[in-house]
């Protein structure tokens, strides 16, 4: 276990910075209230979140680039649950990631596109 990882399990707080992303024709930058808006969101849809929620006294913006999660107690996981490779935690907007959890999110974002609708220039296509 590295030092970072034995510090966040037995904190009652983490403290995380926004990275600086410059904000494009499709997407805007990322703020902090996103990500916060984006982590409630998800963690009442998902089974792990919903236990990490259970564990979370409160999700905070403290300003435009630093999310802080205050704990009820020290969660060792939190880590772990933010990380997770089968359903992670996406970050969206804070308006549509402010949409009820029991609705699907149905907004195509400028500029993306499924996998699934494969270019006819492509190889094989």
């Amino acid at each position: 276990m590295d030092s970072v990882t034995r510090s966040v399990a037995a904190a009652s707080c983490l403290s995380t910075t926004v990275r600086a992303s410059e904000a494009r024709v499709s997407c805007p930058a990322v703020r902090a209230i996103d990500c916060v808006t984006s982590l409630q969101r998800w963690a009442k849809r998902d089974s792990f979140g919903q236990t990490m929620a259970r564990n979370v006294d409160a999700w905070e913006a403290a300003d435009d680039r630093t999310i802080r999660i205050r704990l009820k107690h020290p969660f060792p996981r939190l880590l772990d649950g933010l990380a997770k490779p089968v359903t992670p935690p996406y970050v969206m907007p804070a308006r549509i990631a402010a949409t009820p959890a029991s609705i699907a999110v149905a907004v195509t974002l400028k500029g993306s596109r499924t996998r699934s609708s494969a270019s006819t220039t492509w190889a094989g296509a």
